[in-house]
C-alpha cells in the first residue's frame, strides 16, 4: 500500500513587487480514501492575503474532500493567493490519483442492499474415512525475505527553520521559508536524495549535496536513518536544517 504522505507542491501567489512561489503539504489516510490534512506555507507572499484565504480554504478543502469549492474566490480579497494555494493542492492530487468516494449511508428504508434470503442449508454429506499412508519427507522451506523497512517511491521531508541562515548574510539561524528535501527509496534502502526547495544559501546547501557532503549522504542511505550524522563545519546552521528535513522525509516513507 503507498505512503500517505505527506505530498508537496508548489505555486506562485501575489508578493510586493511581483509572485511569490507557495508550498503546500496534503497528507492523506491510508490508501488516498481521504484528505486528513493540508499545511500553507507563504514563504515571501503578502501576509494581508494569506490571511483572508487561511484558514477557510484549508478547511473547505478538507470538507469537501475537493478544491472545486462553493465559494466565489474573485469577492474574498485574496483571488491570486487562494487560486495558487488551490491550483498547489490539485496538483497533489493528480499526482497520487486521489478520486474521492463517500462511505455508503443507507437509510434502512430500501436504499441499501438488500439482506441474503434465508435458506436452508443443505444436508451435511458424509465423507468417508481416508486411508492412512507414511507422510512425504519433509521439505525444507527456504527463509523469507526480510520484512519491507519503507514504502516505495518519493517521499519529502521539511525542516522546521530552526537552524537555517537567512539569504542576507545574517547569523540568527532563521529563514522565512522552508528547506524541503526528497528521498527515493525502494522497500528495503534509501537509494537517493535531493534538495528541492530552500531559502538559503546555495553555498551552504551546495556543500551538503556537493563532494564535501558525500560521505555523510553515504551515512544515511547506508543506516536508513540519520543517526550520528553530524553537520559541517562551514554550514553549521544549514546542514542541521538539511539533515532534519531527511529525517522527516524518512519518517514520511517509514512503514
Amino acid at each position: 500500500m503507498p505512503s500517505p504522505g505527506p505530498y508537496i507542491a508548489f505555486a506562485y501567489g501575489y508578493g510586493e513587487g511581483g509572485t511569490r512561489q507557495i508550498a503546500v503539504e496534503v497528507e492523506f489516510a491510508p490508501g488516498y480514501s481521504a484528505i486528513t490534512g493540508i499545511k500553507f506555507w507563504p514563504n515571501q507572499e503578502t501576509p494581508g492575503f494569506v490571511s483572508r484565504m487561511d484558514p477557510w480554504a484549508i478547511e473547505d478543502v478538507i470538507e469537501f474532500q475537493s478544491t472545486d469549492l462553493p465559494r466565489d474566490l474573485i469577492e474574498n480579497g485574496a483571488t491570486v493567493t487562494t487560486k495558487a494555494f488551490l491550483k498547489a493542492v490539485q496538483e497533489v492530487l493528480d499526482r497520487v490519483g486521489f478520486v474521492y468516494v463517500p462511505p455508503f449511508a443507507g437509510s434502512g428504508d430500501g436504499d441499501g442492499p438488500l439482506p441474503p434470503s434465508a435458506s436452508t442449508p443443505p444436508p451435511a454429506v458424509s465423507t468417508p474415512p481416508t486411508s492412512v499412508s507414511t507422510p512425504p519427507p519433509a521439505v525444507s522451506t527456504p527463509a523469507p525475505p526480510p520484512p519491507a523497512r519503507f514504502y516505495a517511491g518519493t517521499h519529502m521531508g521539511v525542516s522546521n527553520n530552526t537552524y537555517s541562515h537567512t539569504q542576507d548574510g545574517k547569523d540568527d539561524g532563521y529563514t522565512e521559508g522552508p528547506i524541503i528535501v526528497e528521498i527515493t527509496t525502494t522497500e528495503h534502502e534509501i537509494t537517493d536524495m535531493r534538495l528541492v526547495a530552500s531559502n538559503d544559501g546555495s553555498d551552504y546547501t551546495g556543500l551538503f549535496f556537493g563532494r564535501q557532503g558525500q560521505s555523510r549522504r553515504d551515512q544515511i542511505m547506508r543506516q536508513g536513518n540519520t543517526n550520528g550524522v553530524e553537520h559541517i563545519a562551514d554550514a553549521t546552521y544549514s546542514t542541521r536544517a538539511i539533515i532534519e528535513a531527511i529525517g522527516n522525509a524518512i519518517a514520511a516513507a517509514r512503514r
